[in-house]
């Protein structure tokens, strides 16, 4: 599978909801980043926990990817993606010049 092939099936199992299937996207010793995660998720049962809080913390989730580009066994992709929050969001605090001055995670 290319880099953008397998970034593709993620965002197929994130609009599904289903994270085990993003967590059998990556390897056993996979890692995992994100702005709402306090660090890195590790491994399989870091991921698979971390992935069911973002799959089942959502809905109506919605991506596009405009542009993909495989160089190797790395993805460079442009897109966006779109869902509602369940429960608690982010709190944003927005600069008097339009840049985010603070984005809290979510609440869990």
């Amino acid at each position: 599978m290319t880099p953008s092939a397998a970034f593709e099936a993620y965002c197929t199992a994130w609009v599904a909801g289903d994270h085990i299937a993003m967590a059998d996207l990556f390897t056993d010793d996979g890692v995992f980043e994100a702005s709402t995660l306090d660090r890195p998720a590790k491994g399989r049962d870091e991921l698979l926990s971390q992935l069911r809080w973002i799959a089942q913390g959502q809905k109506n989730v919605r991506t596009e990817t405009r542009s993909a580009i495989d160089v190797g066994d790395t993805a460079y992709i442009e897109g966006t993606y779109r869902g509602e929050v369940l429960g608690p969001a982010a709190e944003l605090t927005v600069h008097p010049i339009g840049s985010i001055s603070a984005l809290s995670r979510w609440s869990r």
